[in-house]
């Protein structure tokens, strides 16, 4: 008889799960869908803030996220014909805000100096207790790290493998709240970066999900100032996943459509550039991709955006690299996933300046659901969970929120190169 398992992974836009079974270390199923917290607003704070201004004891954005798992796991216990009963262990991860949601801990905290969790500690309680139906399942959830870097952040580091190598290695975990991990002669440095939805297809008007016909690479014609694109299962395009808008963002420097500050230069390509009610904006097609929409663009607005966006993350990858005594030329291992799982093209991050140069990278390793599958390992190895402790214990936490180089090192890279 096999005896079954659920890891989740909550994101800030996203949640994904997979059900699995621990005798054979298999995974079975696997599942992605929208966090709906998203209709309270696209990041942690503005959520907090609707929370603690909520009149009600009963919070509807901790409701709604246990009811989202819950009625997910039945659907696809329901498909592989899988007892509740039979479900004997869960393993949830996820930052540190989506963490208290789900496990119910004040929210508080987070928002005030010195923004510290209620609880880093790591978490075996019943499934039952967080509503999620399993009668016999116990629900194990790794220590947090830090005010705003998660249990998931340790998953990434299990997916990884990288502390079991000495070679200096970076780990990204690029989403809404983006983790940043460097590992150095097996010490471990890791901070979070406040990216945004936009790199996971939000934020945008024309910013999509990985999904069929979603945007993942433009390619530049310099000599007929035009572009080309490249699109999952060769679909029409439907608009810009993550590595989407990055190779879009190169496209527009190479052409010099845009400059080194962002900007929109209207005379630099005037037919792939128009102006609707006092906004500037880029088209990538010519006409409508469906009735009655607009061509598929990208307006100076959100060009803003990204730019905050990416010189977020690349004002993290820098400070680690200072915190820990290393330089780019140093890295040999570069490990992404997130939202950039699948298909970032790294000299795109280079000509955007999403990245330091890195040049002796020896091993790069992209995959979507880093951290789930993580969170698998744990689920698969109890022995495992006991050296999480100790783990989360050893790893130096920077915080960015009041790190003295980092409103300069953000402001200097909000250039392109």
């Amino acid at each position: 008889m096999s005896n079954y398992g659920i890891a989740v992974d909550v994101g800030t836009s996203s949640i994904t799960l997979s059900l699995n079974d621990i005798t054979l270390r298999k995974r079975i199923d696997t599942r992605t869908f929208c966090n709906p917290q998203h209709t309270y607003g696209d990041d942690v704070i503005t959520r907090i803030s609707h929370e603690l201004n909520m009149p009600s004891v009963v919070s509807p954005l901790r409701t709604m996220l246990r009811q989202s798992i819950k009625t997910q796991i039945r659907n696809t216990l329901e498909k592989h014909h899988v007892s509740v009963s039979d479900v004997l262990r869960v393993v949830a991860v996820g930052n540190t805000v989506m963490h208290h949601f789900l496990f119910g801990y004040p929210l508080e905290s987070l928002v005030v100096e010195p923004y510290a969790a209620v609880n880093t500690d790591e978490l075996r309680i019943p499934a039952n207790q967080i509503g999620l139906a399993l009668p016999n399942a116990i629900c194990y959830s790794p220590p947090l790290v830090g005010s705003y870097v998660g249990s998931d952040a340790l998953c990434v580091v299990l997916w990884s493998h990288m502390i079991d190598d000495s070679t200096p290695s970076l780990a990204l975990d690029i989403g809404t709240n983006s983790e940043i991990l460097l590992q150095k002669e097996g010490r471990v440095w890791i901070a979070s970066a406040a990216s945004g939805p936009a790199f996971e297809g939000m934020a945008l008007e024309w910013g999509v999900p990985a999904i069929p016909g979603a945007i993942t690479r433009v390619i530049a014609n310099v000599e007929e100032r035009s572009f080309s694109f490249e699109t999952i299962e060769n679909a029409s395009p439907t608009g810009f996943c993550g590595v989407g808008v990055i190779s879009a963002l190169h496209a527009l420097r190479s052409l010099g459509i845009i400059d080194s500050k962002g900007s929109i230069d209207r005379d630099s390509v005037p037919e792939k550039i128009d102006l609707v009610g006092g906004v500037v904006r880029v088209l990538f097609t010519d006409q409508a991709i469906f009735d009655a929409q607009l061509p598929i663009h990208m307006d100076q607005m959100e060009i803003r955006i990204l730019q905050q966006s990416k010189a977020s993350i690349r004002a993290v990858i820098e400070i680690l690299l200072k915190e820990a005594g290393c330089t780019p030329e140093e890295v040999e291992n570069l490990y992404i996933t997130g939202a950039f799982g699948n298909g970032l093209d790294i000299e795109d991050a280079y000509g955007v300046g999403l990245f330091p140069y890195f040049p002796n990278i020896i091993e790069t390793r992209q995959q979507v659901g880093g951290a789930l599958i993580g969170a698998e390992l744990l689920l698969f190895d109890e022995t495992l969970q006991d050296q999480m402790s100790d783990f989360a214990k050893s790893i130096i936490y920077v915080e960015m929120m009041d790190h003295p180089e980092y409103r300069e090192t953000h402001a200097r890279h909000l250039f392109f190169p």
